[in-house]
This record gives C-alpha cells, sequence and structure tokens, in this order.
C-alpha cells in the first residue's frame, strides 16, 4: 500500500512506526490520541430527493483529549485510510473517493483534512492543524468520513493527533471561527457566514478547500473549473480557480487506475487534470490573508461564477463542490522564538 506522508518530517514518520531496531535508546516520543474504525454505505442513508456525499453510514467518530504543542510546536492530523480487502485479496472499492476528519466544535463544524484516496490504494496524509487549535480546546468530538459506495464495509479510517516540537514559525494561534462546511449542488451560489474579529490579534486570514466532483460520471464538476470569489462586506478581496494537473506523479498511488480514453492507452485515470485534487494525495489548503478583516463584525461571502449543468429533472444533479472554510488569527505579542533572548 502506498502512503502520502506530506508534510511530516523523517522524525515524525519514526514516532508512528511500531518500532525501529537501533543500538541507541529510542528517543522520548509525544502521546498519540487516536480513533478508528470501519466504514459502510448503507442505502437508507441516502434521501431520495439528493445527492449526498456523506452520511451516518459513512463515519466513524469519537471524542478525543486535544493535545497542546509545545511554544514554537505543531500540532498534526494524520488520518489513514486502508482499503478492505475481499477474498480475491483486492480492495473491495477500487475508486478513489474523498476522505475528511472534521472537529464538531461549540461555534461549528471544523474540517480539519481532505484527502483524496488513489485508485485501488489507501493512504496516509497529514495536515498541520496548529492554527485551528483555539477552536478544538482540551477535548473534541471528531467525524472521519470517506464517501465509498459498495454496500458492504469498503475502508478503515485511523486518525491521530500528535504534536511536534518546532516547525510553527511564529504563528500564535489565538483566535479560530469556522465559517461554513457543506457541498455546493450548482454554480451561481453563494454561502455566508458573519464573524466577529476582536481585538489585540494579527494577521486575520482565512484557510478554505475547494474541490469539484462528479455525481454522475459527467464533467461537471470533476474536469471543469469554476471561479470562486471571496468578499468581505462585499468588497471583492480574491478571485481563483481551483485546479490541479499534478496527477501524472502519483501512479505509484493509483494501481487500480483504468484508461479512459482508448486511443491514448498511455494515459491513465489518475493522471487527468482535475478541479483542485489528484488522486492519493492530500487537499493542499489555501491560505488567503484578509487585513480587511479588521477587530469587529464582518460577512464574509464566497460565491461561485459558471453555468449549472443541464441536467433531467429525474437524473440526480451532475456534479458538486466541496466547501470548507475557517478564519483564524494569531495572538498581537508575539512569544519570543525558542533560543532567543
Amino acid at each position: 500500500m502506498c502512503f502520502e506522508l506530506g508534510v511530516a518530517g523523517i522524525a515524525f514518520a519514526a514516532s508512528l512506526s511500531l518500532g525501529t531496531s537501533s543500538q541507541n535508546a529510542p528517543a522520548p516520543t509525544p502521546p498519540i490520541h487516536r480513533m478508528e474504525g470501519t466504514v459502510a454505505f448503507r442505502p437508507q442513508d441516502t434521501p431520495q430527493d439528493q445527492f449526498v456525499v456523506f452520511g451516518a453510514g459513512h463515519e466513524i467518530q469519537s471524542t478525543l483529549d486535544i493535545p497542546t504543542p509545545p511554544p514554537g510546536g505543531r500540532l498534526l492530523v494524520v488520518l489513514d485510510a486502508i482499503p478492505v480487502l475481499g477474498e480475491n485479496g483486492r480492495p473491495v472499492d477500487n475508486w478513489t473517493r474523498p476522505a475528511r476528519v472534521v472537529a464538531d466544535t461549540p461555534l461549528g463544524e471544523l474540517e480539519l483534512i481532505r484527502a483524496m484516496t488513489g485508485y485501488g490504494a489507501g493512504g496516509r496524509f497529514v495536515q498541520d492543524i496548529t492554527a485551528l487549535t483555539p477552536a478544538l480546546g482540551q477535548r473534541c468530538t471528531l467525524k472521519a468520513a470517506l464517501a465509498g459506495y459498495p454496500k458492504l464495509p469498503t475502508w478503515s479510517l485511523r486518525v491521530q493527533l500528535v504534536t511536534e516540537d518546532q516547525g510553527a514559525s511564529n504563528r500564535n494561534p489565538s483566535y479560530c471561527q469556522p465559517l461554513w462546511l457543506e457541498d455546493v449542488m450548482r454554480p451561481r451560489r453563494s454561502i455566508s457566514q458573519e464573524v466577529t474579529i476582536p481585538e489585540n490579534v494579527r494577521a486575520p486570514r482565512i484557510i478554505l478547500r475547494s474541490t469539484g466532483h462528479s455525481a454522475t460520471g459527467s464533467a461537471y464538476h470533476e474536469f471543469v473549473s469554476l471561479t470562486h470569489v471571496i468578499r468581505v462586506d462585499g468588497q471583492e478581496v480574491a478571485r481563483f480557480r481551483p485546479w490541479r494537473e499534478d496527477g501524472g506523479t502519483t501512479r505509484r498511488l493509483n494501481p487500480s487506475a483504468g484508461r479512459p480514453d482508448p486511443d491514448q492507452p498511455n494515459l491513465l485515470a489518475s493522471d487527468l487534470d482535475r478541479s483542485g485534487w489528484v488522486p492519493g494525495r492530500l487537499v493542499e489548503a489555501k491560505i488567503l490573508p484578509l487585513p480587511e478583516l479588521t477587530p469587529g463584525p464582518h460577512t464574509v461571502t464566497l460565491e461561485l461564477l459558471g453555468l449549472a449543468p443541464k441536467t433531467d429533472l429525474d437524473e440526480p444533479l451532475e456534479g458538486y463542490w466541496m466547501q470548507s472554510a475557517v478564519v483564524v488569527a494569531d495572538h498581537q505579542v508575539l512569544a519570543p522564538s525558542p533560543g532567543t533572548r
């Protein structure tokens, strides 16, 4: 099985291993807080009038202690997606699937990590969530979800929280407000949320993820990007189109990727450019610095521009965009860097 280790370094990989042979005594490792379980799709979890990405049958959840990173250190979330194997020794679910971990905070649901499994392979995905610690508190309920659709157990999920003693640089998080976590089924749709920025914080910014997906095998919206517009109090502050074109580098992570075009026998499905994601890799969050978020109340809005796909009223919607966003900020007075006076 191939794993995408992401932002964590060699020392962190060693801290998660089962053990190593060495003549020297192993260095102490930080405690790891984890949950794990198996997910399966249940048809009764899907309403008849809409396409649901995540439902009760797709999730595992547990309430975990949240470790506090040391000064200058980081808090990381590690998501392992492990395919269930059938009698033939191959994964029951050979498709690429979205996987995520969401925290249930008093201020709303907060996405910690999003990743896409490979075709016929799981993965290890790591995300720095240091900036999100003010919303997590000392103990928090986490939900891990993976949307597979065969009507039997398909994936095992494992979530781990671990700290590193350096790497946060000058970040000193003090404010974290979830904005939205939802699936946008059609373009020309707006999502708005009010936030109140406290006094004495620095570097307000939005951390967001947006990936386009297909519901019925059409191009909407897995292979067609849309313009995203971010506004603060009605003023446009950012405009972008999510896109990834590095799928050709991930063939080792996609052992079951088929050939979508008979005229191009060397082309695999995992090679294709996509709307903000690549099979087998972490979905990279976009960070938008927003000095417009001065102390006080504000309204933050996301609008997707573009034409809605043509659909028959008797058919499900052809595509959707998975959206999440959060506003974060740091303490105004920074803690001194380790080793300085």
